[in-house]
């Protein structure tokens, strides 16, 4: 439950304004100053200098690669019960469109037979 939970408040996160524009004037919000102050100084751009919306996309596109290395890392360090699905994902992070749609093809291939992944290594006791 609590992913769940995780997953909900992640999901609310993403609903909080990052930038408001009042009377013309871009300003971005004390959430979008936390959500983005440490990603947009590791691609070198300061947060106080984004005074537009033009300067703020410039800054998230000139830091997506942050952002790709952080969830990339993270996908490295977690283990997968269906190893095909987790390589799927670091495929697609890792943007190799060849090996995603060679591994997306093994998993329709799977899917299409009816087979399913067993989770357990050798030795290990399987309920039965």
């Amino acid at each position: 439950m609590e992913s769940s939970s995780a997953a909900n408040d992640a999901v609310k996160a993403m609903d909080v304004p990052v930038f408001e524009v009042v009377a013309g004037v871009f300003r971005l919000t004390p959430e979008g100053i936390a959500r983005y102050k440490e990603r947009f100084a590791k691609a070198g751009f300061r947060i106080d200098a984004i005074k537009s919306a033009e300067a703020f996309e410039t800054a998230l596109e000139g830091s997506l690669h942050i952002e790709l290395d952080e969830i990339a890392a993270r996908i490295s360090r977690t283990r997968y019960s269906d190893a095909l699905e987790g390589a799927l994902l670091k495929a697609v992070v890792n943007q190799d469109e060849a090996e995603r749609q060679r591994i997306a093809g093994l998993l329709q291939r799977r899917r299409s037979l009816g087979l399913q992944c067993i989770t357990g290594g050798a030795g290990e006791a399987q309920p039965g």
